[in-house]
């Protein structure tokens, strides 16, 4: 489940909102959906395109959060994890 804070977070305490599992897989969908166009248009090949979107999906899996929602810094830590991994 997904949660994301409300605007204002500088002024007053974070409101949470939960995301369903069936709006979370949603938004999945709308940025695998984005990035696949995206490779389309730049004219990577089907293995290619097949990689980087599995890449995504373990970045998900490894958090279990929408790539969307994480910072510069969990994108490094887990950059970081995929280099030092046995």
């Amino acid at each position: 489940m997904i949660c994301k804070s409300t605007s204002a977070e500088a002024t007053a305490p974070a409101q949470l909102t939960f995301l369903s599992t069936k709006q979370e897989i949603s938004i999945m969908t709308t940025l695998r959906e984005k990035m696949k166009q995206e490779m389309i248009l730049i004219g990577l090949a089907e293995s290619t395109q097949r990689r980087y979107l599995e890449s995504v999906t373990q970045l998900h899996d490894y958090y279990n959060n929408s790539p969307a929602n994480l910072s510069i810094d969990e994108i490094r830590t887990y950059l970081l994890h995929l280099k030092t991994r046995v």
